[in-house]
């Protein structure tokens, strides 16, 4: 793959962080909504990867195959 551009989104991982906020700030609407399996997993991500999201580099990047 060679890559074609790469861009900076310096916002998401704040969108990221209010995401995971709410659902840690909803963890009974979730658990009643989705059951307890799935809101685990929710929460346990957003537990885990939240804290280290300040220092997350967020890109966007578009690959393209080399011609043969």
């Amino acid at each position: 793959m060679i890559l074609d551009a790469e861009e900076e989104r310096p916002h998401e991982p704040q969108m990221w962080q209010r995401l995971y906020a709410l659902w840690i700030e909803h963890e009974a609407e979730l658990r009643a909504q989705l059951g307890d399996a799935q809101a685990e997993s929710m929460l346990t991500e957003a537990r885990t990867r939240g804290p280290k999201l300040p220092e997350r580099l967020a890109l966007a990047v578009t690959l393209r195959r080399p011609e043969d």
